[in-house]
C-alpha cells in the first residue's frame, strides 16, 4: 500500500486568475514546483510506450464547474534538448463524483467508462527549456463540475532523444486518499503491460474550457465541530464556503443554515458574489446543549443550472465528555497512514477548553498496517508546548480499527490544549483521515516528542482523533463493606458523586445490598459496576467497578484453602494489643486465660477485629474463633504489658 504525503491545498490561492472569465485556462492539479520525467512521455527509448490514468479532485478544478473543455496541455520544464520525438497518442477523459482515485490498478480496467477525446500524434518537444504541448479535442468535452479522470496512451518507434524531457508536476495534495497517477512504460522493442505503478507525481495540465455556467452557485463545505461536550457549554462558530462558478455576478443569493435533530437552529444570509469568487459565511453563535445528534445543512436557495450541488450537510453529536473535530458520520480512509508530518513526534488536535475537566483518554482511528508497526501512545500538550501527560504505549495495532489510549485522569483548566498521538520512532503517523473535504480551519498540529514548538500542520482535512473528558460533577466512586466474603454472606455497596445510580444486575440507588455469587462449589471473584447520572446536566459519569473475593466457606477449619487464612498479629501482642484478620461471616471470639477462665466474649461480623489485652496480666492466652457452622480454631497469643 502506498503512503501519501499531504500538504496545503493551493486552489483557493489560484482563484484570482480566473475570476470573471468566460474562458478558463486552468492548471490542475496545481503547479507545486515539482518535476518528473517518468509519468508522461519523455522522448527516450526507455519510454517508447507509456500509459497512465490520473485522478483530479473537484476542489483542484474550482471554480471551473459547468464548462466545455476544448483542449488539454502538458507543461514541460525542459524538452529533450536535442530532437523532437513523435508518437501516436490517445487521450481519455471522464467526469466522476469520486473524492479519491477508484479506478483500480490495471490500465484496461481504468479505461472503463472513459471517453476517447483525442487520437492522433503527440510530439515531445526538443527545447532545452520550458514548453507547452497542447492537445486539441476534436469534440469539446462537457465537464460537469465534480472530479475528473484523465488517461493517455503513447507509442513511438523513434528516433529517440538521449536525454529525457521533464514536465511540471503536482506531488502533494490535501484531503485526497489517492492524489494518484497510475502509469506503465516500456522500452523500444518491449511489450507494455497492464498493471499500474502508482505515484503521487501528477502532471499539472492546462485545461482550456469555455464556461457554460451563466447561473451556477455551489455550496462547498460546512465547517463545524463534529463532537461537542455540552458540559463545556461554549457557543460555536459555524462556517459555510460557497463558490460562484458563473460567468456573471450573482446578487441577492439567499443562503440558509438549518439544524434538525437534538439541537434545532435556523438562520439566513443574503450575499452578492463576483464571478469565480469563493465566499466564507460566518453564522451567528450556535450553542447546542441537548444530548443527541443534529444534522446541519447549508443551502443556497437558488434555481441554478445544477441544483444537486446547492447544499451540504454536516452531522454533529452532543454528549457529555467527547470532543472531536470530525463528525461521527465521517468515513475515514483506513487504507493509508498519514505522511504530511512523518517522523518521530506528536500529531495533535487543538481544543479550547472553557472549564475544568479531566482528560481520561484519546480515541484514534487507525489506518493501514504498513503505517502503524511502530510504537505510539496518547499525549496531552498545553499551549506552551509542554507535555502534560502520556498514556499507555501500544506497539501492535490492527489496521482499520479504533484504539483508545487511556490517561490517569489528567486535570485540565480553562485554556488551549492539544490532544493526539505520539510516536517515538520515525515513520508515517498511523492515523486514518477523511477524504471528502478540504476547506476546514487548521486544527491539527505537530509537536516534538519531548515538547517544544507547536507547528500547525498543513490544512489536511479531518483525522480520527477524539478526546474523552470527565467532569467533577459527573464523577462516580464506589465502596464495598467487605471485599472478602463467604458465598452466603451479603455485603453493602455504596456509590457517591452523582444523583441516581444503576448497579450490575439492574439494582438502583446509592446504597444496595448484594450477595456475591460465583459458579461452582469453590470460591472465585465477583465484580460489581455502577454508573451514575447527574440530575442537573443529565450526563452519565464514569463506570466504577468493585471486585469482591468470594469463598465457599465450608468451615473455619478449612478456610485456609479458600483465601480466608485467619491470622493474629502481632504475637506477642504489642502493648497488649493485636489484630485478628481473615475472618468471614459471623464469628464468636472467646479469650481464655492460663487457668481456663473466660475473660472476653465478642460476636463480630467484620473481616478484622482488634483484640485488647492491655488490662490483663502478662502471660499466655488462648483465642477461640467459632464460626456460624460451629467450627472453631484456637490461637495462642502471648500478652506482654
Amino acid at each position: 500500500m502506498k503512503k501519501i504525503t499531504l500538504a496545503l491545498f493551493a486552489v483557493v490561492c489560484c482563484v484570482g486568475s480566473v475570476l470573471s472569465q468566460a474562458n478558463y485556462n486552468l492548471v490542475a492539479p496545481p503547479n507545486q514546483n515539482a518535476t518528473s520525467s517518468l509519468r508522461a512521455p519523455n522522448g527516450t527509448s526507455v519510454h517508447a510506450f507509456q500509459r497512465a490514468v490520473m485522478y483530479i479532485h473537484p476542489y483542484e478544478l474550482l471554480p471551473m464547474n459547468q464548462s466545455s473543455i476544448t483542449s488539454v496541455s502538458f507543461q514541460y520544464t525542459t524538452g529533450t534538448g536535442s530532437i523532437p520525438v513523435v508518437g501516436n497518442f490517445t487521450l481519455y477523459l471522464q467526469n466522476t463524483t469520486n473524492f479519491a482515485y477508484a479506478k483500480g490498478s490495471t490500465y484496461s480496467g481504468a479505461l472503463t467508462g472513459m471517453q476517447n477525446v483525442y487520437s492522433g500524434t503527440y510530439t515531445v518537444p526538443s527545447t532545452p527549456g520550458p514548453a507547452t504541448v497542447t492537445i486539441p479535442l476534436g469534440t469539446a468535452f462537457q465537464f460537469t463540475g465534480d472530479g475528473l479522470y484523465v488517461g493517455w496512451d503513447f507509442a513511438s518507434t523513434g528516433p529517440f532523444a538521449t536525454n529525457a524531457a521533464t514536465y511540471v508536476c503536482s506531488n502533494v495534495f490535501n484531503g485526497v486518499a489517492e492524489a494518484w497517477l497510475g502509469s506503465i512504460d516500456a522500452p523500444t522493442g518491449g511489450t507494455i503491460g497492464n498493471t499500474f505503478a502508482g505515484s503521487n507525481f501528477r502532471p499539472s495540465l492546462i485545461f482550456n474550457a469555455v464556461n457554460t455556467a451563466t447561473n451556477e452557485i455551489e455550496v462547498l463545505d460546512i465547517i463545524a465541530p463534529g463532537r461537542v461536550s455540552k458540559l463545556f457549554n461554549s457557543p460555536q462558530t459555524v462556517l459555510t464556503k460557497i463558490v460562484n462558478s458563473s460567468i456573471a455576478a450573482q446578487n441577492n443569493v439567499t443562503v440558509a443554515l438549518n439544524a434538525v435533530g437534538a439541537n434545532p437552529y435556523t438562520a439566513t444570509q443574503t450575499l452578492n458574489m463576483a464571478p469565480g469568487s469563493i465566499t466564507t459565511l460566518t453564522w451567528s453563535a450556535y450553542n447546542p446543549v441537548t444530548d443527541g445528534q443534529s444534522t446541519i445543512t447549508a443551502a443556497a436557495l437558488i434555481a441554478d443550472q445544477n441544483t444537486a450541488n446547492n447544499s451540504k450537510s454536516w452531522v454533529q453529536v452532543v454528549s457529555c465528555g467527547d470532543i472531536a473535530q470530525h463528525s461521527p458520520s465521517t468515513t475515514f480512509n483506513s487504507s493509508y497512514g498519514y505522511g504530511g508530518s512523518s517522523g518521530s513526534g506528536c500529531f495533535v488536535s487543538k481544543h479550547v477548553i472553557p472549564s475544568s475537566a479531566s482528560l481520561t483518554a484519546v480515541r484514534v482511528a487507525i489506518g493501514a498496517a504498513t503505517s502503524n508497526t511502530q510504537s505510539c501512545y496518547g499525549v496531552l500538550v498545553n499551549s506552551a508546548g509542554a507535555i502534560l501527560a502520556t498514556s499507555n504505549n501500544t506497539t501492535t495495532i490492527a489496521p482499520s480499527t479504533t484504539v483508545t489510549f487511556n490517561f490517569a485522569d489528567v486535570a485540565v483548566t480553562t485554556g488551549t490544549y492539544y490532544v493526539g498521538l505520539a510516536q517515538p520512532s520515525s515513520g508515517y503517523y498511523p492515523m486514518a483521515y477523511v477524504t471528502n473535504t478540504v476547506f476546514i480551519p487548521g486544527n491539527y498540529y505537530v509537536v516534538p516528542l519531548t515538547g517544544g514548538t507547536i507547528s500547525q500542520s498543513a490544512n489536511d482535512g479531518y483525522f480520527g482523533i477524539e478526546a474523552l473528558f470527565t467532569f467533577s460533577n459527573t464523577a462516580v466512586s464506589a465502596t464495598a463493606s467487605k471485599t472478602l466474603v463467604c458465598k452466603t454472606n451479603s455485603i453493602t455497596l455504596t456509590a457517591n458523586g452523582l444523583t441516581t445510580y444503576t448497579w450490575t444486575g439492574g439494582l438502583t440507588g446509592s446504597v444496595v445490598v448484594v450477595t456475591p455469587t460465583v459458579s461452582g462449589t469453590g470460591g472465585g471473584v465477583a465484580v460489581f459496576t455502577v454508573t451514575g447520572t447527574d440530575a442537573v446536566t443529565g450526563c452519565k459519569g464514569n463506570v466504577a467497578a468493585l471486585t469482591v473475593s468470594v469463598s465457599a466457606c465450608t468451615g473455619i477449619a478449612s478456610n485456609n484453602s479458600n483465601g480466608f487464612d485467619v491470622k493474629l498479629f502481632p504475637n506477642p501482642a504489642a502493648n497488649g494489643k493485636s489484630t485478628i484478620s481473615g475472618l468471614s461471616g459471623t464469628n464468636r471470639i472467646t479469650v481464655y486465660n492460663s487457668i481456663g477462665q473466660v475473660i472476653l466474649t465478642q460476636n463480630v461480623s467484620e473481616d478484622t477485629m482488634s483484640l485488647d489485652l492491655s488490662n490483663q496480666p502478662s502471660g499466655n492466652y488462648l483465642v477461640k474463633i467459632t464460626d456460624s457452622n460451629s467450627e472453631s480454631r484456637t490461637i495462642k497469643v502471648v500478652n506482654q504489658n
